[in-house]
């Protein structure tokens, strides 16, 4: 709940913030920083070349692993942001925009950063510090976008992102090294390094290609349609990738660690993993549908009538977010099996079909066809591919889990469905936006919530009066052939003469153990 509230606080906030910023910079100073932020999101993917994990693992010593940790964190942090700094230039004509060569000086300070509050991140990661955390990304945020508005209203242009992401990272990561409990020297044990590197080095790797998927449209688009495109086209992907953003911070944090736990015990893993996908789904779905149907006065609304275009790509786009949680889940669950390897391989089929189908899709339809090639390729290539390695690393019932999730898909339609009409019933962005988006949260919630119930959170820690009326709600459901397999009766309330008598659970787990 820690990282669930930081995630969106922050991703409301910065709402917020691109609202303001908008409607200051153009979509040429969006194009440029997205070229910066494309070469700084791959290489700060590598920067402590993934061994900063090794701390999340419940297997592994901190006080043997860290110091080592921190040493290769440090050196690999640096070659690769003197290497941005010095090649800033080159690779910015490269991507189609020179003038980003300036702001990518700036962001490898940013790479540098990473390698240097690697440890004390990975730390609170461990222990499930989300509380400290919070605090550290909140005031990290509120420093960088201070600036941000400062710079972009004193004509900073692309420079005023860079900066602020460098001022951002040093607060956060500062405040973080403060309240871990315990600082590591960084010093190499070369018995250490083979055990980081072993696990480490795969997860790098399959970080490199997982950022070139996410910044391959980029790429193409930058050179083959210039750089205002790319910013229309940025700022659509941003929003759509709202539900994504929103979870990826969480399960990057909290999943990997969890799942290390569970990895020896098959049906404790398979539990783990359909209740986290339902969820996650019960979040993502309505994000996505609703985004999709209301992205056209969603943009009108929030970010102005100039970015208009942005709307039909983001209504394409908006179905990629939502998969990409679950793929997400999936890569983290082979992580924390320790099966890094197989994680690795699952992104080579993904680029390999990736890149060749944005070539064709943006020449076919511009910045609509990249949208379509990123959709067609996570259904038809990624997702498979994912279930296949994790069905290899475990033996796992993966048709539970497609099954749980399928109630929450027709609910979402039944949304969307809902706000769509009543979104076209109405005149004017703002009103569309509010009466469509209310409509449509309505009839989610009134299907989704007790079918979710169970994964979220068990109704024997509901009060009484509320957990027997969504019981029989999901058993109703469930009747129709909506409902999950998971969901059962409530053993903890019984109705006795039109009372409820609660057992005394904590007694029975007490005895439980005890025999």
């Amino acid at each position: 709940m820690w990282s669930a509230a930081s995630t969106l606080t922050m991703r409301l906030a910065n709402i917020s913030i691109m609202a303001v910023v908008a409607r200051t910079l153009s979509p040429r100073d969006f194009g440029v920083f997205a070229v910066a932020l494309t070469v700084h999101a791959i290489v700060s993917s590598i920067a402590e070349l993934g061994v900063a994990s090794c701390l999340m693992r419940a297997d592994v010593d901190p006080d043997e692993v860290a110091p080592t940790v921190a040493a290769v964190s440090l050196i690999s942090s640096s070659i690769l942001a003197a290497g941005m700094f010095i090649f800033a230039r080159p690779l910015s004509a490269a991507l189609g925009s020179v003038d980003a060569a300036g702001p990518m000086r700036v962001m490898s300070l940013v790479v540098l950063l990473v390698g240097i509050f690697a440890v004390p991140g990975a730390e609170l990661a461990r222990e499930f510090r989300q509380d400290k955390q919070f605090a550290a990304n909140l005031l990290g945020f509120a420093v960088a976008n201070t600036l941000l508005l400062v710079l972009a209203t004193h004509g900073g242009g692309a420079m005023s992102f860079a900066w602020s992401r460098v001022a951002g990272q040093f607060v956060i990561g500062t405040v973080m090294t403060l309240m871990v409990d315990k600082l590591y020297v960084p010093r190499i044990n070369r018995k250490q390094l083979k055990f980081v590197l072993s696990f480490g080095l795969p997860l790098a790797g399959a970080n490199l290609l997982n950022y070139a998927l996410m910044n391959t449209d980029y790429v193409f688009i930058g050179n083959l349609l210039g750089p205002v495109q790319l910013g229309i086209y940025m700022l659509a992907f941003n929003i759509s990738s709202w539900s994504s953003s929103m979870m990826s911070t969480m399960l990057n944090s909290i999943a990997m660690p969890a799942f290390s736990r569970v990895k020896q015990d098959a049906a404790q893993l398979e539990r783990a993993l359909a209740r986290g996908t339902v969820a996650l789904a019960f979040v993502a779905v309505p994000i996505c549908t609703l985004t999709s149907t209301l992205a056209k006065p969603l943009v009108r609304t929030v970010y102005g009538g100039q970015w208009e275009a942005a709307a039909s790509v983001l209504a394409i786009l908006s179905t990629y977010g939502a998969i990409s949680v679950f793929c997400l889940l999936l890569a983290n669950a082979l992580s924390g099996m320790g099966k890094t390897n197989l994680l690795l391989i699952t992104q080579l089929p993904w680029i390999g079909c990736l890149i060749p189908a944005m070539a064709i899709g943006i020449r076919i339809n511009g910045i609509v066809g990249a949208a379509w090639a990123h959709i067609l390729i996570v259904c038809l290539v990624a997702l498979p591919v994912y279930l296949v390695m994790l069905k290899r690393a475990a033996t796992l019932r993966l048709l539970l889990v497609v099954r749980a999730v399928l109630p929450l898909l027709f609910a979402g339609l039944l949304a969307g469905v809902a706000a769509y009409a009543v979104s076209h019933s109405v005149h004017g962005s703002l009103l569309q936006l509010l009466a469509g988006g209310f409509t449509g949260s309505a009839v989610y919630l009134v299907f989704a919530a007790p079918l979710a119930q169970d994964a979220i959170g068990s109704s024997r820690r509901l009060p009484g009066r509320l957990a027997a009326p969504l019981n029989s709600y999901s058993r109703r459901l469930r009747i129709l052939g909506l409902g999950l397999p998971v969901s059962v009766p409530d053993p903890s309330t019984l109705p006795v003469d039109g009372t409820e008598i609660t057992l005394m659970n904590h007694s029975l787990v007490d005895l439980e153990g005890r025999l």
